[in-house]
């Protein structure tokens, strides 16, 4: 499988998806999208994404413009649940054993990094309609992840840290490709580091001087 990802976030700016105490499951999975963008680049992955304008046709028939073939990568989709429920989940082509094997890998590292409720790795024809389209229509290896419920207090706790929930799926991607995640370190904690090494620094300089100090007394 290629190292190249197309992302999807969850529905479209027409559709919102779910709804609940005025968050709205399409913008939250785009802000989480958009933090993952970087994190799979700096891990060595061809990122590509689906315009926010999109429906699920026109989404999936670009995916399979792009990947023609299974093992072109691999297409992700984020969601966030509803109904009343607690954790994360994940959807895989239903029949195919590795597929099952890669989506029990992202899950279970996602949620671990999370501390998050596991509700496992799901056959797409165990949800209401029996399939999902982009799970089955789409030609590359492709998974629909439910982030979290929205509804859930919890789990919105997490989520709404959309950095964090981005950086646990690209531990999970990272270890189903078999490759070690690239963490960029944050601008600001880069600075801090920097002052708190220059501190260091001083605090040993003035140390010397005041040990020359009282050689010269």
């Amino acid at each position: 499988m290629k190292k190249k990802i197309f992302l999807n976030a969850g529905h479209s700016i027409g559709d919102p998806g779910a709804v609940y105490n005025k968050k709205k499951e399409a913008e939250e999975a785009m802000a989480i999208r958009d933090f993952l963008v970087p994190l799979l680049e700096n891990s060595g992955f061809e990122v590509l994404t689906i315009p926010d304008n999109l429906n699920l046709p026109e989404s999936i028939q670009r995916v399979n413009t792009f990947m023609p073939n299974l093992d072109d990568g691999m297409a992700f989709s984020i969601h966030l649940n509803a109904g009343g429920g607690e954790g994360a989940e994940i959807f895989y082509y239903a029949g195919s054993n590795p597929s099952k094997k890669y989506a029990k890998t992202i899950i279970d590292e996602y949620c671990t990094e999370l501390t998050m409720t596991n509700r496992g790795a799901k056959a797409d024809t165990s949800t209401r309609h029996k399939r999902l389209g982009w799970v089955r229509d789409v030609n590359p290896w492709s998974f629909l992840i439910e982030v979290g419920f929205i509804d859930n207090a919890t789990d919105m706790k997490i989520i709404s840290n959309h950095q964090r929930v981005a950086e646990a799926l690209n531990q999970g991607i990272c270890k189903m490709y078999g490759v070690e995640p690239v963490i960029q370190e944050d601008h600001t904690v880069k600075i801090n580091n920097v002052i708190n090494s220059i501190k260091k620094d001083l605090n040993k300089i003035n140390k010397k001087l005041n040990e020359i100090g009282e050689l010269n007394k």
